[in-house]
């Protein structure tokens, strides 16, 4: 896949399996107000509906061997909050930034 952007739902799985393996480290990095949280969710030139599949398919393949390999009991503490800047807050269809 070109790039380091991937679509939202690799990006999403992908963060996921770094938080159950690495823990909070995992989503570090991500408060800044750089925008590159946002940019990975864009496509390129050259991204096509094969190649974001072929990125997923081997995103669950990651997925479904961590789950195979992890201890399901295990934990992991939560990034200290905000996860998100407060300009990301209430971003959802039907909230409104307050």
């Amino acid at each position: 896949m070109p790039g380091r952007h991937r679509e939202a739902l690799s990006a999403v799985e992908e963060g996921w399996s770094r938080f159950i393996t690495d823990g909070p480290v995992a989503v570090a990095g991500r408060r800044g107000g750089d925008g590159a949280h946002e940019r990975q969710f864009e496509l390129e030139d050259g991204d096509t509906l094969a190649s974001l599949l072929a990125h997923y398919d081997t995103t669950a393949a990651a997925t479904d061997a961590l789950v195979a390999e992890v201890d399901l009991d295990g934990s992991q503490p939560l990034p200290e909050a905000p996860w998100f800047p407060r300009a990301h807050a209430g971003r959802r269809a039907g909230s409104s930034c307050t």
